[in-house]
């Protein structure tokens, strides 16, 4: 995981049938695990260990710090039979950048989120993933970057797949992808420049922090500058070393299950 995939996502097969005889679109285990469509070489490894394990009773946590770096919390919980909580975090984010590159690096998540983060256009994930109850999101933040999402028990190797798909997804954006995405954004501009309170926070948020970059509003003439590749890699970057994150799983899980996991989707 700790270096980026640049070989071409698989091409999505039909596995299993339904009561109706259609075929399925393949689940993500198809795509991560197996090796078709030249992804055999950057499968998940089990190759990899654990350097630290460590236990604490007094709370009934587990911490994990995993070969590649990554720091991995689990705890068992009973509050609800079918839910599965997750974050990972790292420290730094936007508030590091210059002037020069925040306009198009914060548009990262919105180009990215259009593409698709995990190697798939969002529709097509949709239909890989029904039936199954595993969501992430992510965010940039001023200062940090983090991934987070639910999933039910049964679900979380599902999860965990999708996080090493987050890690292991070169973002590039397409011509198409770029025209909706700023498009969508300048709409969404113009909405807010028409809506009374925007002008009224934008006013105080100019009082509060003066013309500073960083809590400036953009503005329709600050799209026209966005770089769009420059966003999108900026966005990879921030989810290409694991050695910066620290994730904490919580929830009814089994350790007997979610360790072997663990190991093998974000330990790789």
């Amino acid at each position: 995981m700790s270096a980026l995939l640049r070989t071409k996502p698989p091409s999505i097969c039909c596995v299993g049938a339904s009561s109706s005889g259609c075929c399925r679109a393949a689940s993500i285990h198809a795509a991560v695990a197996a090796g078709a469509g030249g992804w055999g070489c950057c499968r998940p490894s089990s190759a990899w260990s654990v350097v630290q394990d460590s236990e604490y009773s007094n709370i009934g946590a587990t911490e994990l710090i995993l070969s590649n770096g990554m720091r991995v919390c689990y705890k068992c919980t009973d509050f609800l039979d079918d839910q599965v909580l997750f974050t990972g975090y790292a420290y730094g984010g936007l508030s590091e950048l210059p002037e020069s590159e925040y306009i198009s690096c914060s548009m990262g998540s919105t180009i990215a989120g259009e593409i698709g983060v995990f190697g798939y256009r969002p529709s097509m994930l949709l239909d890989m993933l029904a039936g199954k109850r595993a969501e992430i999101g992510t965010k940039l933040g001023a200062y940090m970057r983090t991934f987070y999402g639910d999933c039910s028990p049964t679900d979380l190797e599902t999860a965990l797949q999708l996080v090493y798909q987050l890690f292991a997804t070169e973002v590039v954006p397409g011509e198409e992808d770029i025209k909706i995405v700023m498009q969508m954004s300048e709409e969404s501009i113009n909405a807010q420049e028409r809506d009374p309170y925007t002008v009224f926070a934008n006013r105080v948020r100019e009082l509060n922090y003066g013309n500073s970059y960083f809590f400036r509003p953009t503005r329709i003439s600050d799209l026209r500058k966005v770089d769009p590749f420059k966003a999108c890699e900026y966005f990879s970057k921030c989810f290409k070393d694991p050695s910066t994150f620290t994730v904490v799983i919580v929830g009814n899980i089994d350790p007997t299950i979610a360790r072997p996991l663990i190991l093998q989707y974000l330990v790789s």
